[in-house]
């Protein structure tokens, strides 16, 4: 089968040229063919006047319409920025809100070691007190013990060589014995200073920790100032008082 050639596409008749191409039959009877003639050309031309209006306002129409789709494609763009906004502020706010839980946490928990730090050195110092008071004990004993030894002394000589010697020996117990309590006492407030020097460095590391998580939580990614250039976590450890 030979294909069909394709057909050259006639652009279609305008209306005035339709009316322009109409031929009315001649008859004996009826208007002028001249007056008839004019009257079809003036309605031409008004009809060309108005498909060229038509025209131009569809023109403008079009143009109109290109200018709102371009609109509306911005509107939806920014639309869809703002959603996009909107999300990314959702998830740096839960993000700092699990920021903020676990810096409250670590700072019950800090609170809780340094009450049971507390507790202990309050009980080193009961203990202190009591091995103090046990030595003012002994130096009283002692004391008493001197006197003891200036009243044999009066008895006799044989007396007071006896008393002499279990003086002597009770001093030299005495003596060994606060000495004793005394070397204890003087352990025991050495390892009260070493708690104290850690409590001390617990609480500046506490505090470079809470100093950093609190750096965090100003900094956010469209800020542009940088950690570096706002404060360091040393400048609030060095600041911090001692306990």
């Amino acid at each position: 089968m030979i294909p069909d050639e394709p057909r050259e596409e006639v652009p279609p008749l305008r209306a005035s040229d339709e009316l322009r191409s109409i031929e009315l039959p001649r008859a004996l009877r009826g208007y002028d063919r001249d007056a008839v003639a004019g009257l079809v050309a003036r309605a031409a031309e008004m009809l060309d006047r108005l498909e060229e209006r038509a025209n131009r306002l569809e023109s403008e129409y079009a143009d109109e319409r290109e200018q709102s789709h371009r609109e509306l494609e911005k509107l939806a763009s920014a639309h869809r920025e703002l959603e996009a906004r909107m999300q990314q502020s959702a998830e740096e706010r839960d993000q700092l809100a699990l920021v903020v839980a676990e810096a409250t946490r670590e700072r019950k928990q800090i609170a809780a070691t340094i009450e049971e730090i507390n507790a202990e050195r309050a009980q080193r110092i009961a203990y202190t007190e009591q091995l103090e008071r046990e030595v003012a004990s002994h130096r009283e004993l002692e004391s008493s013990l001197n006197h003891m030894v200036v009243a044999v002394e009066r008895v006799g000589s044989d007396l007071r060589i006896l008393a002499e010697r279990e003086a002597t020996a009770l001093l030299e117990e005495a003596r060994a014995e606060a000495r004793r309590l005394l070397s204890d006492a003087y352990t025991e407030r050495e390892l009260i200073i070493a708690d104290v020097r850690r409590i001390r460095s617990m609480l500046q590391a506490a505090q470079a920790s809470l100093d950093e998580r609190a750096l965090f939580t100003r900094w956010t990614p469209d800020s542009k100032d940088t950690p570096d250039e706002t404060s360091t976590p040393g400048d609030a450890s060095s600041t911090s008082s001692a306990p």
